[in-house]
């Protein structure tokens, strides 16, 4: 893997990605009621060996605003999955190698209908192996020779259903105050991770870090200055790192970014850069003045064998001993951290 791919401040080459904005600030594909309002700027996988029907495809769909990248065989297809999800997959039943049921059956392991469309293209309707393929999880079906009109009138269907699916999900994981995902859109986004890392072979990364002696800007400055300190710590971390990646409320003032395909160093880096945003950032006291913060952070990145729970304790005990060696710094959980546990548990109680 590239050093480029493995660094958390890079953008990943030619991949779109609305997950740094606030959620409730996205633009989602399909936000219009047309035909090419709904497909423009959609993003789709189309998986598809021969050259002249993937180049006629890829450039149709591409006439009508989506973003289209094309790979020729199932491994391929689940490697470029487990970087970056699009909004849905074309998937060509007759491929090398893996046929695209077992591919289908490769995505649905790791992801859901609801999650990710996948549309089968086949030269043959044979109805048997369609429902079949319907049962493995495909979500709708077309036929070659293509008929395009019908082809893009299944894919505005696909993409009515991804945008309301989206915008469910975000009121439903978004942490209302900072914009940032909440506790539960935390979980789902950590362990599929975990799980695509693991089946992958990509490292995942997690950094945790909290705010230094926010109760007493709390109680010198009041709740409502408390929450400005948040939304404007909360912007800085969208700020600072990739599309890729997720930022949350992980609960009070404590916040965390997944890093997916990034290891250890480049998570160190990130989580360098957004401490020393927050420590330089000047922020409204409500009485005419300023105020700073700084943060303690701990950085872990997932160790053969480990799970999401393990990597959220490291990363946690991480944090612990910055603020045993005096907070606003970074630690990392590779670090030797002597008696971690006893540390964690001195501070939890403090």
């Amino acid at each position: 893997m590239s050093a480029q791919s493995r660094d958390s401040s890079s953008h990943l080459t030619g991949l779109k990605s609305d997950e740094g904005t606030p959620m409730s600030q996205r633009s989602y594909p399909g936000a219009g009621d047309t035909m090419s309002d709904l497909l423009r700027n959609a993003t789709v996988l189309l998986v598809e060996d021969d050259e002249p029907s993937a180049e006629f495809l890829s450039r149709r769909l591409q006439k009508v605003g989506m973003d289209v990248q094309v790979v020729g065989d199932g491994p391929t297809a689940l490697r470029r999955l487990a970087v970056r999800l699009p909004d849905l997959v074309l998937l060509d039943w007759h491929l090398p190698g893996m046929n695209g049921t077992e591919v289908l059956r490769e995505i649905r392991a790791l992801h859901a209908p609801e999650v990710l469309p996948v549309v089968m293209v086949t030269a043959v309707a044979d109805e048997d192996r369609i429902a079949d393929a319907l049962s493995e999880g495909a979500s709708d079906y077309i036929t070659k020779p293509v008929h395009f009109r019908l082809t893009l009138a299944r894919l505005r269907i696909q993409m009515q259903l991804v945008v309301a699916r989206r915008q469910l999900s975000d009121l439903a994981m978004e942490d209302a105050l900072t914009g940032l995902a909440n506790r539960r859109g935390l979980d789902e986004a950590l362990y599929r991770s975990v799980r695509v890392g693991a089946r992958h072979g990509l490292p995942v990364s997690v950094i945790l870090f909290d705010l230094d002696n926010y109760k007493g800007i709390n109680d010198t400055w009041g709740h409502a200055v408390g929450d400005d300190v948040l939304r404007h710590v909360s912007f800085v971390v969208r700020s600072s790192i990739r599309g890729t990646d997720l930022p949350a409320r992980y609960g009070g003032d404590e916040l965390c970014v997944v890093l997916p395909d990034a290891d250890a160093t480049s998570a160190m880096r990130v989580a360098e850069r957004i401490r020393s945003s927050i420590a330089g950032l000047p922020i409204p006291n409500g009485k005419g003045g300023v105020i700073s913060v700084t943060g303690s952070f701990g950085v872990a990145t997932l160790a053969p064998g480990a799970n999401a729970e393990d990597l959220m304790a490291s990363a946690d005990a991480a944090l612990y001993a910055s603020k045993r060696a005096g907070r606003n710094r970074v630690t990392s959980a590779d670090e030797d951290l002597p008696d971690r546990a006893a540390a964690t548990l001195e501070l939890r109680g403090a």
